[in-house]
């Protein structure tokens, strides 16, 4: 399991922030909550956020129901998939059909764009450097391929470390190039810098490499 192995080897009880972007049902979020002093745990489909907040029971979480978008305080279709952990706001999901998307199989869910909740989170701790995102993982199912358009401010006021699953119909070349202008590199999960990504692999984007 790369992302487990990787968030293992990260120092317990780190000052700091941790995001999980695609929480599902709490596999990674637990194990997040006992390295960083605070998780924010997005999962935007209400019937895992059940069962994400049955099974997570560290009191640093903050589970956050809106899905990362392009957009705040928008509604945007959440195509369900067979795989409870498959579902996307990837309007071109339902035109693959690997997880058994339809085009009248979805609902209807909030959206906040990344550097709305850096801002927010910002003013709230008034910018300490203890309160500094330091890890993320992102497991979105397609939805990469254009919510960290805009993620500018997270990413350039953060020095990070997000571990990211990558899927199709995301545009790989357009999205490397956006990391690589943030000023982050990508690297495979044994850390070796690579220059492209690939569909249905993990990756580490990082400024530098650990």
């Amino acid at each position: 399991d790369n992302v487990k192995r990787i968030i293992d080897t990260l120092p317990d009880n780190q000052p700091g922030i941790a995001l999980d972007i695609g929480a599902n049902h709490g596999r990674y979020t637990d194990l997040l909550a006992s390295k960083f002093e605070r998780v924010y745990a997005f999962e935007c489909d209400p019937e895992n956020m059940k069962i994400l907040t049955e099974n997570v029971k560290s009191k640093n979480v903050t589970f956050i129901k809106e899905a990362v978008g392009i957009a705040d305080n928008a509604m945007i279709k959440l195509y369900r998939s067979n795989d409870p952990g498959g579902s996307s706001t990837n309007e071109e999901s339902p035109r693959f059909g690997g997880w058994g998307h339809s085009w009248d199989n979805f609902v209807w869910v909030p959206t906040i764009k990344l550097d709305t909740f850096w801002n927010d989170l910002s003013v709230i701790n008034g910018f300490k450097t203890d309160a500094a995102i330091k890890f993320i993982k992102c497991d979105i199912e397609g939805a990469e391929d254009y919510v960290f358009d805009h993620a500018k401010m997270l990413f350039q006021n953060n020095k990070l470390t997000m571990v990211l699953e990558c899927h199709q119909p995301v545009h790989f070349d357009r999205l490397y190039n956006l990391f690589d202008n943030y000023g982050y590199k990508v690297y495979d999960v044994n850390w070796n810098q690579v220059s492209q990504l690939r569909r249905d692999c993990h990756f580490i984007i990082s400024t530098q490499r650990v």
